[in-house]
């Protein structure tokens, strides 16, 4: 019975133990299949990524790989052709037959050359295009614009002016629609600016009204006739916006990373120029886009300004005179910077490989455009090239470091101090041809917003809130404060607040300039936004401004709440902070507050009363005189009764 009863509960346990694992192994296949289940619907994309793209899929686009694959890819034969094709239109002033002839041919020209993946749309009054390449981030990401004017003057087939602009346009919409981008890519084709640059002011004042983000505008008007007087590598001008606090990274940082990518794939003919080097800066289509308060602009111009052939029958593809190699080295320049900008890996450093044969003797130098006061790592591999020096110098033209390279092992570290074209040279120095390998590894800050691009994702200005104060970078940018600081004129109020809430400046302390500070103001109850430093407000006196500067109240004529008006106080050099009513400054025996009811001055003694104690002198003469006066009563008393 005992045996019965011990294998029974044996039997219990055993049951119980296989219970378990069933139900162990039941909840581990519920997990995984719930996992399973659920595993789309989770977010794994960076907090900076969006559209669905996730990190890892945003960094395959890459800098070096696809910069240098653009530029390959522009064609000067499918460059030609569409100049060709423009030109032989006939001119297109706006308004004519023409002018709609060449907007349907850039309509199917945008379609076909992308494949359907550019959108196009007429907008405005004066019907210019814009083409839209979308990029894997949309709104939420700043944009790239590239664009020239389609209208001609009433003679000219515009071959040049602008068929080139026009041209380059297109090109790029073939070769970057190729690829997949992080950031939209417009196309735009203006209208109307030979006539006063109407086409793209309207479509600028839209896009500001749209609080579209531009990251760079580049504008293309004339690039087939270049100045041969010229060294060859300075064919062709790319001026950028160098006016009044514009910064770095807005323009001339653009207009320097195309001239270095013509240098790196071996035909440069690019010049970075200041607008205030130029009389012409103000009259293309980039200029409309700077009066809506964008700097990003650049201008993409011809460095030929003798131009016989401007405005004339002449202007036709086929002029001898122009040369359209230059003209397409100078967009695929332009085709290499747009991608280098989008495809650097966001979140991690750039790392940058060049494949370099160098013949024996010579030199070759790669230009790296640094936005970000960083350091360069350089290192490589030296195929029979042991001992081949490598020199850094910064824009200056000033050595910051040089190192024979031994091996592979080697790594040349270089400090940048400033922003701008940075010159890696490597020297031959054998009797015969050597390849390199050159890899460079640097960080950047295209936005120029002091967050390195390795800490950062891209996102549009209009969305970012860097000070947190309500108010987005952009528009922090357009009206001159400052966007990493809730408080940009350090007067205790937030920029939010100033704007939206009471109506002050937020980058001056001092709104209405009275003298008086907007904190001040509204802490006290005055308006910040009136110049009211000279009222009353309170017939003490003492006008606001003097209020402010004593430290008293101007809606309040006693501060101190002693009796005694502030102007009083002050007029008569008493302190308007302190309760000093009971005091008797000039002993007089009236108090502040009687020399105050009575009109006296507090410091002028108006009659003596003593308290000091009487000497036996003279309690002896007052008991003389008194006994004096007692005997001088009694004799008259009795000389009352005598008569």
């Amino acid at each position: 019975m005992k045996r019965e009863k011990s294998q029974a509960q044996a039997w219990s346990r055993k049951k119980a133990s296989l219970n378990m694992k069933r139900v162990f192994f039941a909840s581990v296949l519920f997990i995984m299949a719930i996992s399973i289940f659920i595993a789309p619907s989770v977010n794994t994309t960076d907090s900076g990524s969006r559209s669905g793209y996730q990190a890892s899929e945003l960094r395959t686009f890459y800098a070096s790989d696809l910069s240098k694959t653009v530029y390959n890819d522009v064609s000067e034969a499918a460059y030609f052709d569409l100049i060709r094709e423009f030109s032989e239109i006939g001119p297109k002033p706006e308004g004519s037959a023409n002018n709609e002839a060449t907007k349907t041919w850039i309509i199917s020209k945008l379609d076909a050359l992308s494949n359907g993946k550019v959108t196009s749309e007429v907008r405005g009054s004066y019907e210019s295009i814009v083409g839209k390449l979308p990029g894997a981030l949309g709104d939420d990401a700043p944009c790239v614009i590239i664009g020239g004017h389609f209208d001609t003057v009433n003679v000219a087939p515009g071959a040049n002016d602008d068929g080139s602009g026009v041209a380059t346009a297109l090109e790029l919409v073939r070769v970057l629609s190729k690829h997949e981008w992080p950031l939209d890519i417009y196309f735009g084709f203006w209208n109307a600016e030979e006539t006063g640059l109407h086409g793209s002011a309207e479509i600028a004042r839209q896009f500001r009204n749209q609080d579209m983000d531009i990251l760079i505008y580049i504008n293309i008007d004339m690039l087939l006739l270049q100045d041969p007087s010229r060294p060859s590598d300075e064919q062709i001008f790319v001026i950028y916006n160098d006016g009044y606090q514009v910064a770095f990274h807005s323009s001339k940082f653009w207009a320097e990373l195309m001239r270095a990518m013509g240098n790196n794939y071996d035909n440069p003919v690019i010049l970075p120029l200041s607008s205030t080097q130029t009389t012409w800066w103000a009259y293309s289509d980039h200029y409309s886009f700077v009066g809506e308060g964008y700097d990003n602009v650049v201008f993409a111009s011809q460095t030929e300004h003798n131009d016989p052939y401007y405005h004339t029958s002449n202007d036709k593809w086929d002029t001898s005179a122009y040369n359209y190699t230059v003209a397409t080295q100078a967009v695929a320049s332009i085709g290499a910077a747009v991608a280098y900008a989008q495809t650097i890996p966001r979140g991690e450093l750039v790392h940058e490989q060049h494949s370099i044969t160098i013949p024996a003797g010579s030199e070759k130098e790669i230009l790296v455009e640094m936005s970000l006061v960083s350091w360069i790592g350089i290192s490589g591999t030296w195929t029979g090239a042991e001992g081949t020096m490598i020199t850094a110098r910064n824009p200056s033209g000033t050595t910051i470091g040089s190192q024979a390279m031994a091996s592979t092992d080697d790594l040349l570290n270089v400090t940048t101090t400033e922003l701008g074209l940075h010159s890696i040279i490597i020297d031959n120095q054998q009797a015969v041809p050597i390849n390199v390998m050159l890899e460079l590894e640097y960080d950047t800050d295209i936005r120029g917003n002091a967050i390195p691009d390795s800490k950062e994702w891209w996102d549009s200005e209009y969305v970012i809130d860097s000070d947190g104060d309500g108010i987005s970078n952009a528009d922090e940018l357009n009206m001159g404060s400052d966007p990493y600081s809730p408080d940009g004129d350090n007067d205790g109020l937030s920029d939010y607040d100033e704007l939206f809430v009471y109506g002050t400046s937020p980058m001056n302390n001092d709104s209405d300039y009275d003298d008086m500070p907007d904190f001040y103001e509204i802490q006290v109850g005055l308006d910040p936004t009136q110049k009211d430093g000279r009222f009353d407000h309170d017939d003490d006196d003492l006008i606001s401004l003097f209020e402010y500067g004593n430290g008293t109240m101007p809606f309040n004529p006693d501060s101190d709440g002693d009796g005694m008006t502030d102007g009083w106080e002050l007029e008569n050099g008493l302190n308007p902070l302190a309760n000093d009513a009971t005091e008797d400054p000039d002993s007089d025996g009236m108090v502040n507050l009687q020399e105050f009811l009575s009109r006296h001055d507090p410091f002028v003694a108006d009659y003596v009363k003593s308290t000091t104690s009487l000497g036996i002198e003279e309690w002896f003469a007052i008991i003389a005189s008194i006994g004096v006066f007692l005997v001088l009563i009694r004799f008259l008393w009795k000389m009352r009764g005598s008569s």
